[in-house]
């Protein structure tokens, strides 16, 4: 396992560390006739604004032919603008560092029987939850998980949050109380989490270490990685490895899991992880 460590650790650093600079603001105009422009305001009165497109293209707008306007935070690659994936506080399935936006949100579907969704509450507040949806059965999973992010500047971002869980019509429950620190922009980071679980009124003493990392390859995929090692009890880990396809609004995770164990052992290694997720509010 420290072999896995170490490369997962350099790969991290690697991510993080590479073209960081290159990371630039611009702003997003809607027009009333349903046109996009992408570019960077160069005046503004309250009656009109001169706009500059990425191509050098300048516009003077009046201000009531604008349906709506946001900043976006993206790089320019050989002329072409490179979006972020929507998706940044959240890897495969683990938390990052990084809070969702107020009013904005999302809605997941894991392995078709895991449903979720979350929805930023203020800039730096999440509340999220969940529901396992298996047919047939009466008794499903249920969980809640609240996230707060009490740091997010200079491309870092650091939070904690939990993750309570119950069976419907049982009275018992059970989930983990975590911190992450993600380091790095938005398309190449690292996030190093770790976490305790609970239930029934006792916290397990040995924690649950998460590495993952993530580079965006362009303005349509991703690669992610995300793996959960719990030193104290196993050598041992669950790695995983793939990549997310990113859409204006949906994305679509399809990757491969594993366990160092079954490595070892020299049986069929992968077990397949798909999901998607829809974005609102972006």
């Amino acid at each position: 396992m420290r072999r896995v460590l170490v490369a997962l650790f350099l790969l991290g650093v690697s991510v993080s560390q590479v073209q960081a600079q290159e990371v630039e603001e611009f702003t997003q105009l809607i027009l009333t006739d349903g046109s996009q422009l992408v570019g960077n305001i160069l005046d503004e009165t309250d009656q009109e604004l001169r706009f500059m497109t990425l191509s050098g293209l300048e516009f003077t707008i009046r201000v009531e032919e604008i349906e709506s306007r946001k900043t976006i935070r993206a790089r320019l690659r050989n002329g072409k603008l490179v979006k972020f994936d929507p998706n940044v506080s959240r890897l495969f399935f683990s938390a990052t560092g990084r809070p969702v936006p107020k009013g904005t949100g999302y809605f997941s579907l894991h392995e078709l029987f895991f449903a979720s969704g979350g929805i930023g509450v203020s800039e730096s507040f999440v509340f999220a939850g969940g529901i396992s949806l298996f047919p047939g059965l009466s008794e499903q999973l249920v969980y809640l998980a609240p996230k707060a992010t009490v740091y997010n500047k200079n491309n870092r971002s650091f939070s904690v949050g939990a993750l309570l869980g119950t069976v419907t019509g049982e009275s018992g429950y059970g989930g983990i109380f975590y911190g992450a620190g993600t380091f790095g922009p938005e398309d190449q980071a690292i996030t190093i989490g770790t976490g305790f679980l609970f239930g029934g009124g006792d916290v397990v003493s040995t924690p649950i270490i998460m590495i993952g990392a993530e580079k965006q390859l362009g303005s349509r995929t991703k690669f992610i990685t995300e793996n959960y090692f719990m030193p104290g009890i196993s050598a041992n880990g669950v790695l995983s490895l793939g990549i997310r396809i990113i859409g204006d609004r949906l994305t679509t995770d399809v990757a491969a899991l594993t366990h160092t164990a079954v490595l070892n052992e020299g049986g069929f290694p992968f077990f397949p992880w798909v999901s998607f997720s829809y974005n609102f509010g972006h």
